[in-house]
């Protein structure tokens, strides 16, 4: 039975952590689409911005695209929580 508690709460720990995404844009791409891969990237910055990027997760931009608006990002408050990075592909 102790054995049962502890995987069961290790269980509702892991269920309780998002696992880290990454998202894409691309000026040619398709907020309708998933934007989690280079080939099925999303179009507008306001696109990312509903989807609340967080704590490890990771953000690739285009090379050479131009995107409009602001890149509001925020975090959850835990100082030692993953970074998200914002890079280019």
């Amino acid at each position: 039975l102790p054995m049962f508690r502890v995987s069961l709460l290790g269980l509702l720990v892991a269920a309780g952590q998002a696992a880290a995404a990454d998202y894409y844009l691309s000026a040619a791409g398709d907020d309708a689409g998933p934007g989690t891969s280079a080939d099925t990237p999303w179009a507008t910055i306001g696109r990312l911005t509903r989807q609340k990027p967080g704590p490890g997760d990771r953000v690739f931009l285009r090379g050479g695209d131009v995107f409009a608006g602001p890149l509001a990002l925020a975090g959850d408050g835990r100082p030692n929580a993953d970074p998200l990075v914002v890079a280019g592909y």
